[in-house]
């Protein structure tokens, strides 16, 4: 599927360029980008199992099944925008890293937040 904002070289994953990002998830990312409207650049889209392990991903990473993103932190005020708006698309799963945030679409009871580093 070719998506409006989001290229496939910048989801698919850098080791072996396998892009299986779920569309749903996709659609929700879509939104949010459009809402927001400021670019969005993609830190780590899809990731094969390989490269989520050499990077020390987690090992059910959402990543691995394309359900996940991590965009480049924005300054100031548009991380929280940027926050506000994935609780508003029903993102379940949202980072704030140090330099990045996370987004998921994982199957959770309730939807988390949380604070990470940035590796």
């Amino acid at each position: 599927m070719k998506y409006e904002y989001f290229s496939p070289q910048e989801i698919s994953c850098p080791c072996c360029l396998k892009n299986t990002m779920d569309d749903d998830f996709m659609t929700l990312i879509e939104v949010i980008r459009e809402e927001l409207d400021l670019p969005m650049s993609v830190t780590s889209g899809y990731r094969c199992d390989d490269y989520n392990k050499l990077i020390g991903g987690a090992s059910r990473s959402w990543h691995t099944k394309g359900r996940a993103m991590d965009i480049k932190r924005p300054s100031g005020a548009y991380t929280w925008k940027i926050v506000e708006l994935a609780q508003k698309h029903g993102i379940r799963g949202i980072e704030i890293g140090t330099n990045h945030i996370h987004l998921d679409n994982g199957d959770r009871v309730e939807p988390i937040i949380w604070a990470g580093v940035s590796k």
